[in-house]
């Protein structure tokens, strides 16, 4: 019995979560929905009753947590009656809980539908992760068309523009996000883009390892390809770590950006200033650029405030260097901790710790990264030294920071200190290069990824020395990377350069600098705009929702995903050259 009401208990909390944040109420309405909040949960509870009542020990812990929290929403209920609130009052005091059920609700329902998924062999990983891509983006576009996340509402088009562009977490923004959103419509971008940030599968990973305890053959062959981990056993484990490593470097973020806050002119309550924070910590580490400031950071607000510039500037660093790398990193300096130990103490449990060395990729993503910023930082103090953009920064600090935001921002951030429209031509293209090239693998950031770019590089060094085979310190590079590197870099140029001559055609009025600009903007999911975004026809605008849906998915991933994976063939052709000059 449970299993055949247990669905439609998910659709009619789904329907009913939708109908309570998204629709203005009325008495009778709003008693009514908590009425029926309150009756799932009591289903809800009925149908665990069995895994909560039993002593949790060892894994049963895991379906424990699905009845604990119903039971906590009913023990608040019943509290606030014994007080003497009214039922109505007592309800809605454990509204909040209420919401938190329903969407663990829907999120298990979500994680057990992966699961029919994972099962089907002729779907492939890449297949699967732009397939949750778009689910999101359809379902952020239905939430941004509801009455209460607006001010004064969105067309369709917009709507989607802004949904595309949130889970994609590029940051261009067609609306004012600060003005044209209500708090609803806030949380509603914010979920986007921290689902986004992460993908849908290490989330739906994430509730399996708590209310399932176990993952699939599949579902492990699928995290590991989004994830870029060798890794095959406890992969859950490995997206557990991912969730709970974002949760806490956008914490800390969030509290050094409040610690630094200003007074905000739309309110300046505890909650109001928390959200603000928490709203840029995530939008930071996620490299999605979103911002509740009309002029994004460059609003006199946070113009001059270097403190909050160089938190957001390394959170922008944080995300794009990608999971592996820190994971790496980490392993790598606690393994080094643990051997410095070792010459002070002489026990078996430091001389059985293994030995952890930085992957190639690793060295190639930090050393590439630190090349990249150095380069950029310099450039931008060069060429706007004497510049509006630097010399309103008075202080050598200040153009510091700015300097070294400008450089880590097009790296598919999207956030902005300074006035885009006023940059110099040099370097609006030196942004479009370090948009172009973006963040690292398995990272939240786009772009043809900097270890893309460093392979083609190192390659043209071994091309011109006539090496047949890559070699980087002391590791070869297989063949099968350079190839993937030069496909990727291929296909994006495609991309780039398809987009650029439809908009051309679709937008003759418009700047072609400003609109190259813009693609490559969209492309590298990174958010940057030369104030042209908002004038873009709606063709314009679906083009670039096409170019940035193409941009966070990977270009080479969904076409390897749709062209059918052939055998190699069980004998080899002559060899023969071809004149390229």
């Amino acid at each position: 019995m449970r299993n055949r009401i247990h669905p439609y208990l998910i659709y009619f909390s789904l329907i009913l979560l939708l109908w309570d944040v998204g629709f203005k109420h009325t008495k009778t309405s709003h008693d009514f929905i908590l009425s029926a909040y309150l009756g799932i949960i009591l289903l809800t509870f009925v149908f665990e009753i069995d895994d909560f009542l039993k002593l949790p020990k060892g894994e049963k812990w895991k379906p424990f947590l699905r009845g604990f929290l119903p039971f906590l929403t009913l023990l608040g209920v019943v509290v606030s009656l014994f007080q003497g609130f009214s039922f109505t009052e007592s309800m809605s005091n454990a509204s909040a809980l209420f919401i938190t059920n329903v969407i663990i609700l829907i999120s298990i329902e979500i994680g057990l539908y992966s699961d029919k998924l994972y099962a089907k062999k002729s779907i492939k990983p890449s297949i699967v992760l732009a397939g949750s891509f778009l689910f999101l983006i359809i379902a952020g576009t239905l939430l941004l068309k509801l009455p209460k996340a607006t001010t004064g509402g969105i067309t369709w088009v917009d709507a989607a523009f802004t949904a595309t562009s949130a889970v994609s977490v590029t940051g261009l923004a067609i609306n004012d996000t600060g003005k044209s959103f209500t708090f609803f419509g806030h949380v509603v971008i914010l979920m986007l883009i921290q689902l986004g940030g992460l993908s849908m599968l290490v989330f739906t990973s994430f509730f399996s390892y708590f209310f399932k305890g176990k993952a699939s053959y599949r579902e492990n062959a699928y995290l590991s390809d989004f994830l870029g981990s060798n890794q095959f056993s406890d992969l859950l484990g490995l997206a557990k770590k991912v969730v709970v490593f974002t949760l806490i470097i956008e914490s800390i973020g969030a509290i050094i950006i409040y610690l630094n806050l200003p007074v905000l002119p739309t309110g300046n309550s505890f909650q109001e200033r928390l959200f603000f924070s928490f709203f840029h910590a995530i939008s930071s580490f996620c490299n999605a650029g979103f911002s509740l400031l009309g002029n994004n950071l460059y609003d006199p607000l946070l113009r001059f405030n270097y403190n909050i510039h160089l938190v957001i500037g390394l959170l922008l660093v944080f995300g794009g260097l990608g999971y592996a790398v820190h994971f790496n990193v980490s392993d790598f300096l606690k393994y080094k901790f643990y051997k410095f130990k070792l010459a002070f103490n002489k026990s078996n449990y430091f001389r059985e710790y293994p030995r952890v060395r930085l992957s190639l990729n690793a060295k190639i993503v930090i050393y590439t990264t630190i090349i990249l910023i150095i380069v950029g930082w310099v450039s931008f103090l060069a060429l706007e030294w004497n510049r509006p953009t630097l010399q309103e920064h008075t202080s050598l600090f200040g153009k510091l920071v700015v300097g070294f935001f400008a450089s880590v921002s097009p790296r598919t951030a999207g956030f902005n200190t300074v006035d885009m429209a006023g940059l110099s031509t040099p370097f609006v293209f030196l942004t479009i290069m370090l948009m172009w090239v973006g963040a690292s693998p398995a990272s939240t950031g786009g772009g043809i990824k900097t270890s893309t770019f460093a392979v083609a590089v190192l390659n043209i060094f071994h091309s011109l020395t006539g090496r047949e085979k890559m070699h980087v310190a002391h590791r070869e590079i297989e063949q099968q990377s350079v190839n993937r590197a030069f496909a990727i870099i291929t296909l994006s140029l495609i991309i780039i350069g398809s987009a650029i001559i439809l908009l051309s055609i679709f937008e003759p009025k418009m700047n072609f600098l400003s609109l190259s600009f813009e693609v490559f903007s969209a492309y590298s999911t990174v958010g940057l705009s030369l104030g042209v975004t908002s004038s873009f026809s709606d063709v314009g605008k679906l083009i670039l929702i096409a170019v940035m849906f193409i941009g966070r998915v990977g270009i080479f991933s969904i076409l390897s995903g749709l062209l059918a994976h052939k055998e190699p063939p069980e004998y080899d052709f002559p060899e023969d050259s071809i004149l390229i000059n």
